[in-house]
């Protein structure tokens, strides 16, 4: 009986767990990794043997200490992307270079450490930054919300197409997700680069990239719906949009990040996106290979899903197989819609009640289904059924109003 009252009633209960639990995920990410966040192998070139000792032992796993012959090599380190801040002995003084391109978290993180080194050594600290952030930049939070706004819209294109599933060809529909990839990547890149002046990477590689990453999201997001139904859209909230972006490094940088947030952060597409971008506005491209293979990656792996999926439902209804033959009857005390989704929330049958509010669905699958009955005014009413192989499920449904009336 138990079980029988939660299906009934999955309608309300099930989108509101959801919807629950993705606040809860993104309150618990976002502002989680923000309370305490600890430095871990946070790269600092160090000149000399005898300094190099020190603050190794000084700093611990916080940092991961880059052994240089002097100042000049470890800046070079700092310009092509593999060190955060250089430090120096200057003759009775520490030198810090820093990468303000790096990051104001993990620059923040590697100042604060030096300082209570040189505090520690009784000796000044002199600070210089060698890469700063763009002057229209000065948060360096511009390439985490450019990712942010193309994966978001990403997404909701994904969304109504898969909405749309019924009334638009899946050749249509793939043509869709790629000629918006180019579109945004274009505009996203344009807007933000050239007119906005907030990323200074050259204009194509920001486009492709850019590009990739819209591909990515909108392609993951449809092999997500196409494969589980319904329930593709949270998990692909929950993946992309939440996990995703929370631990991207845009926003704390990824040396700061709890150790199965930093394996999140290289393998998903916000992450990949993000450090692509930073690659590409200060470091040259030294570093982009990597993220563009794992964008590439997304976006044909979740084409292919979608082709074996919708290949596999060709087949199952090509002509000349026998289509299915179960059926549902019945009765709506009101004149509804009548709807039949599949165990994954897949929609496989829809039809009016007549005028007499009778109803006869044809050419189902055998097995588990889920009936809704919608009517203007009345609560939706959802019962669970099995379809037989031949023959007809048959089922009343009583609607109760929305409203209760006044006395």
């Amino acid at each position: 009986m138990k079980t029988s009252v939660l299906t009934r009633h999955r309608w309300w209960w099930q989108p509101l767990g959801i919807s629950l639990l993705l606040v809860l995920v993104f309150i618990g990410l976002y502002v989680g990794f923000q309370r305490s966040p600890r430095p871990y192998q946070v790269p600092v070139a160090v000149a000399g043997t005898s300094l190099q000792a020190q603050f190794a032992g000084a700093t611990g796993p916080a940092v991961a200490v880059v052994p240089v012959a002097d100042q000049a090599a470890g800046d070079a380190l700092l310009r092509h992307g593999d060190a955060v801040a250089t430090l120096t002995d200057q003759a009775g003084h520490l030198r810090l270079d820093v990468v303000g391109a790096s990051g104001a978290s993990t620059v923040s993180a590697a100042e604060k450490l030096v300082t209570a080194f040189a505090q520690h050594r009784g000796q000044p600290l002199a600070v210089t930054d060698v890469l700063p952030l763009s002057a229209f930049d000065s948060k360096g939070m511009s390439g985490f919300y450019v990712a942010f706004g193309v994966t978001l819209a990403s997404f909701a294109l994904a969304q109504n197409l898969l909405a749309a599933a019924r009334r638009v060809r899946l050749r249509h529909r793939m043509a869709a997700l790629v000629g918006f990839a180019a579109l945004a990547g274009i505009a996203a890149a344009a807007l933000a680069g050239p007119v906005l002046g907030a990323l200074p990477a050259p204009f194509v590689p920001l486009a492709l990239t850019l590009g990739l990453l819209s591909a990515a999201t909108a392609l993951a997001t449809k092999a997500l719906g196409t494969w589980f139904g319904a329930i593709g859209i949270p998990m692909s909230t929950l993946l992309l949009l939440t996990v995703g972006n929370s631990t991207s490094g845009g926003v704390l940088g990824v040396n700061l990040l709890p150790e199965p947030a930093r394996w999140a952060s290289a393998a998903l597409p916000p992450g990949a996106a993000v450090r692509a971008l930073s690659d590409l506005d200060y470091f040259h491209g030294a570093h982009l290979l990597v993220p563009v293979l794992t964008l590439l990656a997304w976006s044909a792996g979740a084409a292919f899903l979608i082709h074996v999926r919708e290949r596999g439902r060709a087949t199952a209804a090509e002509p000349g197989q026998p289509a299915p033959a179960g059926e549902i009857s019945g009765h709506v005390s009101a004149p509804a819609v009548l709807v039949v989704t599949d165990p994954q929330g897949a929609v496989t049958a829809r039809s009016d009640t007549d005028g007499r509010g009778r109803f006869h669905l044809t050419g189902l699958a055998p097995g588990s289904v889920t009936l809704t009955a919608v009517a203007e005014g009345f609560l939706p009413q959802t019962r669970a059924l099995t379809v037989p192989a031949s023959g007809a499920a048959t089922v009343d449904l009583a609607m109760a109003p929305a409203y209760a009336r006044a006395a």
